[in-house]
């Protein structure tokens, strides 16, 4: 199962270090962490304010070190577009940490991360975290995106493996990221796999897992969903439960589950 985390979620205030623009629509913002404790767990998601909208947006910690977090988004709707205007010193606060966390692994075991689109920013600071036996793959549109990300990631002290869907270079592989992944992880088992980004991509996984391409022992996915609160009152972010009319809500159950637990519908 997942690590549930039990800390006391706070609201704070905090203010941009730097918001940068890295590539297509991808920007890194860095923020100040007022507080000491409680700090975010790999996997966790903050609920950051973006006025004028009533709303705040969850993001998934890509990064926290020494009182300073970091984010990555992708521009696409008014919040995300507002929030490509801030510069250094604006003010906002956001809710932290949320969610669950990912499971803290024993030394020794193999752990498989897949990333798609902004799904890959919960996956750096898990890599970073845990990088003995991790391996990384990401999954990206154009080939700049593949470069610039490559370089991103560059001071993890793990293989990155990045798949191109659109464009083709020798320098990496062409095609979807979950092909990547069969593709390397062949004949092998005895790992846990790790999954964060678009619904299709899940679907993929499964659809892999149930052909014998992939033989992972546990496969977690870490799922992106609108959340209005971020902690199980709007109840806008249902995921319905495996063989059962039931639901999980992704903020408050998750946003980490294990794939057994889920039915993913097509």
């Amino acid at each position: 199962m997942c690590q549930e985390v039990l800390q006391a979620k706070k609201v704070m205030d905090t203010q941009v270090i730097n918001n940068q623009f890295l590539v297509s629509d991808f920007y890194l913002l860095s923020l100040t962490y007022p507080l000491s404790e409680p700090v975010p767990y790999p996997g966790q998601f903050i609920n950051l304010s973006v006025d004028p909208f009533l709303l705040k947006r969850p993001f998934a910690v890509f990064d926290y070190q020494d009182q300073v977090l970091t984010l990555l988004y992708k521009k696409v709707g008014e919040g995300t577009q507002k929030m490509s205007q801030w510069e250094a010193g604006h003010k906002t606060s956001f809710l932290s940490p949320l969610g669950n966390a990912f499971l803290k692994p024993q030394p020794q075991s193999l752990k498989v991360l897949v990333g798609g689109g902004t799904g890959i920013a919960s996956l750096y600071y898990y890599a970073k975290t845990y990088p003995n036996n991790t391996l990384l793959f990401i999954g990206v549109n154009t080939l700049k995106e593949a470069q610039v990300l490559k370089k991103l990631f560059k001071p993890l002290k793990v293989p990155v493996f990045i798949a191109v869907a659109q464009e083709k270079s020798p320098d990496f592989y062409h095609g979807f990221v979950t092909h990547y992944v069969a593709k390397e992880m062949a004949n092998k088992s005895s790992y846990d796999l790790y999954a964060c980004g678009p619904h299709g991509m899940f679907l993929s996984l499964n659809s892999l897992i149930s052909q014998g391409s992939i033989a992972p022992q546990n496969t977690y996915l870490s799922l992106e969903a609108r959340m209005g609160c971020g902690f199980g009152v709007c109840l806008g972010c249902a995921v319905q439960k495996k063989d059962s009319d039931s639901f999980f809500y992704v903020c408050k159950d998750g946003p980490i589950f294990n794939l057994n637990e889920l039915c993913l519908d097509e």
